[in-house]
């Protein structure tokens, strides 16, 4: 019997660091597919917002996991880890290297195993029920069904919330616990350290682009104030094409947030802006957080020529 575990590379790191080149650089010189974990790139017509590769971006080479759902629907993480895991094993069985890139951590605990995600199925009826409630509505009812998830939740995040309380009410039971895995990670270079032992059977290394605190915090404003008008066009045509109320737009989150708010007159041009970069910081330095906590080998794009193809 073959215990062999599939060797998988992870582009992680924070939000406007690069991500997406790092990757195609690495897919170029490994000869791999990219595979998306991005919790918003998944939605289809949601590309500016969510700084979605593009075709020039891409250089040919194959991205999954993009454009896979409609906004007005609900894509969960047992989803995203049911179809990663295809992708994943589809690019392997044509003798390619799994590329996992994104910055959704939620995303990468679930596929990698450090995350119990139970099987509940979608529930249409319930969730109807639960979008007529407000945000506020929502989280207090969580944090009474189950005060941990409540403690480390998005309050105002009414997708994450119906999500969770759906969970709940479908098992009786809280949403299951993290379960981290103590073997370390082993790095790019010389394969250091143990081999992962993931639930999921997969050796991962972990790699991010390396940027500076202040070279984040310019990126981010820079892409904000860049690519503002066009966000908020694409919110005005997701709500047109769609249907969807301003409150579903917000629960999306930092892009689309702000500019529902600015559209509905609820922040000034200004304001809007000015808080979309705040928030996207603060998103940024938990990104940053949870790759301290694991051993994150930083590469450049000419860091990625010198790697051994071996």
């Amino acid at each position: 019997m073959d215990n062999r575990k599939q060797s998988i590379l992870a582009v992680v790191g924070p939000t406007a660091s690069g991500k997406t080149a790092l990757a195609v650089k690495l897919a170029e010189r490994f000869g791999g597919e990219i595979v998306s974990a991005d919790s918003r790139a998944v939605y289809r017509d949601m590309d500016i917002g969510t700084a979605k590769v593009t075709p020039e971006e891409a250089r040919g080479i194959p991205h999954h996991l993009i454009d896979v759902a409609r906004p007005d629907t609900q894509y969960t993480v047992a989803d995203y880890v049911r179809d990663a895991r295809a992708a994943i094993k589809d690019i392997a069985a044509r003798g390619k290297l799994p590329i996992v890139c994104g910055g959704t951590t939620f995303y990468l605990d679930a596929l990698f195993g450090e995350k119990n995600i139970p099987a509940v199925p979608p529930n249409a009826e319930l969730r109807a029920e639960l979008e007529e409630k407000t945000a506020e509505e929502l989280y207090g009812e969580l944090k009474e069904l189950d005060p941990r998830r409540a403690g480390d939740i998005d309050s105002r995040n009414k997708r994450r919330l119906i999500r969770a309380l759906e969970i709940i009410r479908a098992t009786g039971k809280p949403v299951p616990r993290n379960e981290r895995n103590e073997v370390g990670l082993p790095s790019m270079e010389g394969r250091e350290g143990s081999p992962t032992s993931f639930h999921s059977g997969y050796e991962v290394t972990l790699v991010a682009p390396y940027r500076t605190r202040e070279e984040l915090k310019e990126r981010i404003a820079e892409r904000v104030y860049k690519r503002w008008d066009s966000i908020i066009a694409e919110t005005k045509k997701l709500r047109e094409k769609y249907g969807l109320a301003w409150e579903k737009l917000d629960s999306f989150g930092l892009e689309y947030r702000y500019a529902a708010r600015f559209l509905t007159g609820r922040l000034e041009e200004k304001e809007a802006q000015e808080r979309l970069i705040a928030a996207t910081w603060r998103y940024a330095k938990h990104q940053l957080a949870w790759c301290a906590k694991r051993p994150v080998t930083h590469l450049s794009a000419s860091d990625v020529d010198k790697l051994p193809l071996e």
